[in-house]
């Protein structure tokens, strides 16, 4: 799915805190084919509380078309306790229903900022680590970088799913999107994976960092 009309951040900055290392195109990622080119983000408590000016939504994200799976690679900037709603994605069909996919911190996504060995989600149906990297910013903390791909599915595949909006709960994290793909595979294939393991979530609260500013 293009998602260029509605990007509000580059994926390769200056700084030194960007996705250094990730191509920029179409590519295969975790077995699923990925247009990357740029990144969707949203706000979040502690991203707005930083001074970030992010969207808190993102509407009608153009699909126009009917689908089985909806494959978003994703990720968050700052934490949050695993089970939280960070967001949720809005599905807009051509009958005029619509039907709703929560975004879940731990289950669909994480922290694009991780140390030692890529995150593992908490259930074993979630999000898979399909790309990891680097970045100046990250490496300097001992940190590396990594890109979730989360698949679900479409509740009503029979019908023409318009749009797309893209909206923050505005919890402590702060969602982003950097690509939409969609299918009609009459089976689920999960996603190949990098070495995972579990992720320690501070007790004292969710960290202020890491957001990809």
């Amino acid at each position: 799915i293009d998602l260029s009309s509605h990007y509000n951040l580059e994926l390769h900055r200056p700084g030194g805190g960007d996705f250094a290392g990730l191509a920029v195109g179409t590519q295969t990622l975790g077995g699923t084919p990925f247009d990357v080119r740029g990144i969707i983000h949203l706000n979040g408590q502690l991203a707005k509380q930083d001074g970030a000016e992010y969207p808190e939504s993102i509407m009608g994200i153009r699909v126009g078309r009917t689908c089985r799976w909806l494959h978003f690679l994703q990720g968050t900037g700052w934490d949050a306790a695993s089970g939280t709603e960070v967001g949720k994605y809005v599905l807009h069909y051509a009958d005029g229903q619509q039907r709703e996919l929560p975004i879940i911190f731990g289950r669909d996504l994480e922290n694009w900022w991780f140390q030692g060995a890529p995150p593992e989600m908490n259930d074993p149906d979630g999000a898979v680590t399909v790309w990891t990297g680097n970045n100046l910013k990250a490496a300097n903390d001992g940190y590396s970088i990594g890109l979730y791909e989360s698949t679900r599915t479409n509740p009503r595949p029979d019908v023409e799913l318009e749009s797309i909006d893209f909206v923050s709960s505005m919890s402590p994290a702060a969602p982003f999107l950097v690509a939409l793909t969609v299918d009609s595979a009459a089976g689920r294939a999960r996603p190949a994976q990098v070495a995972r393991t579990k992720v320690a979530h501070d007790d004292a609260g969710p960290s202020r960092r890491f957001a990809p500013r």
